[in-house]
Order: C-alpha cells, then structure tokens, then sequence
C-alpha cells in the first residue's frame, strides 16, 4: 500500500513539473513575440478598434471550425461514426499543432485523434484529409480567379494561379473518372467514393457522391465566407489613418 502510494506521488509530482515546463515555455514564447511591441502604440491601436467587430470576427472563426467538423463528419461516415465534439477537437488540436512546428504536422494529429476515438486504422482516416484538401485546392483556386477578375495582381501570381487551377483541374477530372466509370461486364464495380475509401457498390456509388458532394461544397462555401468574413471584420470600421 505504501509504495502503491509513493508511486502515484511521484506519478502526481511528473504531471505537475510537466504542467509548470509547458507554461514556461509559453511564457517565453509569447514575451519573444512580443519583444517588439511599444505598449503606448498598442495601446492607441486597441483604442481604435470597434470591438464589437473583434467579437463578431471570433465567433465567425469558430463557427467556421466547427463547420468544418460537421464536413469532416461527412467524409469519415463509410470508417464510423464520430461526434461532433471530438471532431470539433481533433481540428483545434490540429490547428494549434501547425502553430507551434512545422510542416503542418497538426493534420497527422489530427487522424491520429480520429482513430483512437473511432477505433479505427490510421490509414482508413487519411484518404479523408487528402479529399478535404482537394476541396479547399478547388475553393482557392476559385478564389483566385475571382481575385484576378476583379482586382489587379501581379503577373507572377497569375502564372502560379493558372498553373495552381491547371493542376487542381486535373486532379478533379482524375477524381471524377474513378467515381464515375462504367464497371467492367460481368464484374464488380470497383469506384473511389467522395471519402476516398475504395468500395465494391452498384451505379448508386455515383448519386451517394453527387449528393455528399453538394452537402460539402455547401459547407465549404460557408466556411470560406466565414473565414473572409472574420478577416474584414475588424478593418471596417477602423480609422483610416
């Protein structure tokens, strides 16, 4: 009984000295951050802010995740099902990851998150990431478009746009050739569904993707209207200068 005690000292003293190292490695983050900040200037750009923009920027950015996470319950439906709570999780975890190292690993934690709650495999959740990011490629690729459209832009930035939209376009058209093959005679129809995952299903596979496909560029619509949203907000109604 008594080491059984002692143990779960020393056990409760490691989660202590953890907690205290990860605030004061964010403590030494956030003052390398702002090393540079004057607080007197700070001080008169925070008074010229309308705040109630700040707020209606922050529950855009939010709700705009959480629309995501109701998109990746979509995709993830044919691997198990997922609450929308720990989906909502698994994409904030993801997100604080890419901000602290690089090379967005936050997306590999994020699957990682998704299988252990779903007690699935590691690689049946992926081919949801690679669809999600075929969708965003789509939407900036679009956005792009519609930014050269109506405003000047560098030549530079155009070329990589055409190339950028040359590129999606191909994946898309690759992407719609796999859903949507005629199945060989007298077999199994072998199609890749809107989630990535490789099913043996009739012609229905092609309308169930149709479908899943218009519920999550409706979402995704949102959310790149909540994330442009949540940018302008807060520079409406500050001072010109």
């Amino acid at each position: 009984m008594t080491d059984s005690s002692a143990r779960n000292h020393e056990k409760s003293i490691f989660r202590n000295w953890r907690y205290v190292v990860g605030w004061l490695l964010a403590a030494a983050g956030l003052i390398w951050v702002l090393r540079d900040i004057h607080p007197s200037k700070l001080a008169l750009q925070l008074a010229g802010i309308d705040w109630r923009w700040v707020a209606l920027a922050m529950v855009c950015d939010v709700l705009s995740y959480v629309v995501q996470a109701v998109r990746w319950q979509l995709l993830l439906k044919p691997v198990g099902m997922i609450k929308l709570s720990q989906s909502t999780q698994a994409i904030f975890a993801g997100l604080f990851t890419n901000e602290v190292l690089p090379m967005r690993p936050g997306e590999v934690v994020r699957c990682y998150l998704a299988a252990l709650w779903m007690r699935a495999s590691f690689v049946a959740i992926l081919p949801s990431i690679i669809v999600e990011r075929l969708f965003d490629g789509v939407w900036i690729a679009m956005g792009i478009g519609m930014a050269a459209i109506f405003a000047p832009l560098p030549e530079d930035l155009i070329e990589a746009g055409e190339t950028f939209g040359a590129a999606i376009a191909l994946i898309v058209v690759l992407f719609a050739y796999l859903v949507l093959r005629r199945p060989r005679p007298g077999g199994w129809r072998i199609a890749v569904c809107s989630d990535g995952s490789r099913c043996a299903r009739s012609s229905r596979c092609s309308r169930d993707w149709s479908k899943g496909c218009a519920r999550r560029a409706a979402l995704k619509s949102f959310i790149w209207r909540s994330s442009s949203r949540c940018f302008f907000s807060p520079c409406k109604r500050s001072p010109s200068g």
